[in-house]
């Protein structure tokens, strides 16, 4: 049962959310290999290639998929066994601009690895691909937004060299209307 003190706050507050901001270090301080481990591989994935694995978890990132899109995918033997995916232009703007983005900058918005392929680096191998992948297309900037106590997953991209640049938190004061603060680096245009 909650104590008197959560519900109070959540009254007060309303919902919250709390996220690490987090950057792709420079060009030259992505830290690691990014290539995959022996036998397995790392590429670009189309929406076809994914449809076409059979683990429910990747399949469920079929929507991520569209205009203003790339993926990639970390692949052990013929199974994808995790997937990173990227937005920017107009489908990152009009579907979440969560942390708004200027014209060669995109963010990392869905990165998920199969549950026995957890704890193996694999996430980090294929976030420090993509990484390079995606300046290779051009883009200076790379963003990606994590909830603030998932280990797992800021331990991944602290591997990769991405390091934390802010941290966003929202609330809901007396549920009136959403409050975002930003402290640390802000987005473009704020």
């Amino acid at each position: 049962m909650k104590s008197l003190a959560k519900r109070l706050a959540g009254v007060v507050f309303g919902d919250y959310a709390i996220y690490r901001m987090l950057s792709a270090g420079d060009q030259d301080d992505v830290r690691g290999a990014t290539e995959a481990n022996p036998g397995d591989r790392i590429a670009e994935i189309d929406r076809g290639q994914l449809l076409a694995q059979e683990d429910e978890i990747i399949l469920e990132q079929s929507g991520y998929f569209g205009p203003d899109s790339i993926a990639y995918a970390y692949w052990v033997q013929e199974r994808v066994v995790a997937c990173c995916i990227y937005w920017y232009g107009e489908r990152y703007r009009n579907e979440r601009n969560f942390w708004p983005l200027a014209d060669s900058e995109a963010k990392l918005v869905q990165v998920i690895t199969v549950p026995p392929a957890r704890g193996k680096g694999i996430a980090g191998r294929l976030i420090r691909f993509s990484t390079q992948a995606m300046r290779q297309r051009g883009f200076k900037h790379l963003f990606a937004r994590v909830w603030h106590s998932h280990h797992a997953s800021l331990a991944a991209f602290e591997r990769a060299g991405w390091h934390g640049i802010s941290t966003v938190v929202e609330v809901c004061p007396l549920r009136l209307g959403k409050i975002r603060l930003v402290f640390g680096q802000k987005p473009h245009g704020v």
